[in-house]
């Protein structure tokens, strides 16, 4: 219905504006990276900071509504509303990544085993079930990601892999080397609370 009424107003109202989870494909996720980051440079609104970048990513990838974007841009520091807002607590704890259990495209959490969340990336599945990983300011996940991507690519600010072709072992190295463990919380979560 949603992406039907945005078809009728030729595209003036994206699909995700009117409350439709819309996901873009890996191509215009990197081309959106690139706009958004132009526009919020423009504004003085760069991000920096990994759960920025995170959330920027996420709403170039039509993950996240407007209303989602702006409750965690004013969560700060990995604050209590930030955590509850990413349905992070012991029961959403995951030891290893699965790139099977990614049922839709959403945040990475990465949590010190006894402490708090040191690091957030955005994954993002597009229609065709391609994953794609977008973060920064993670220079540990980068250096376990790199022995399997020869070559970095940056666009929007931000690090990208495309983790397609299974680089499950990857992310689990990063997640045992580190002492870390993780929450995956889809799009929609955020966005139901919000």
């Amino acid at each position: 219905m949603m992406k039907a009424l945005s078809k009728m107003t030729g595209g003036r109202i994206p699909a995700y504006r009117l409350g439709a989870h819309v996901s873009v494909s890996e191509s215009k996720l990197k081309e959106n990276l690139d706009d958004r980051l132009e526009k919020l440079r423009n504004r003085g609104q760069q991000p920096m900071i990994c759960y920025e970048v995170a959330t920027h990513a996420a709403r170039s990838g039509n993950a996240i509504t407007k209303a989602a974007e702006i409750a965690l841009k004013g969560e700060k520091n990995y604050s209590a509303r930030y955590l509850a807002l990413m349905d992070i607590n012991d029961t959403t704890l995951r030891p290893l990544f699965s790139s099977i259990e990614i049922s839709e495209s959403g945040f990475l959490n990465f949590k010190c085993r006894g402490a708090g969340v040191q690091h957030t990336a955005y994954i993002h599945k597009d229609a065709d079930g391609t994953l794609t990983l977008v973060h920064n300011n993670g220079l540990s996940l980068d250096q376990e990601l790199s022995q399997t991507h020869k070559s970095l690519e940056r666009r929007g600010g931000a690090n990208i892999y495309n983790l397609t072709a299974g680089h499950d072992a990857d992310i689990n190295r990063y997640l045992i080397k580190n002492n870390l463990v993780m929450h995956y919380t889809p799009a929609s979560h955020v966005n139901a609370k919000c």
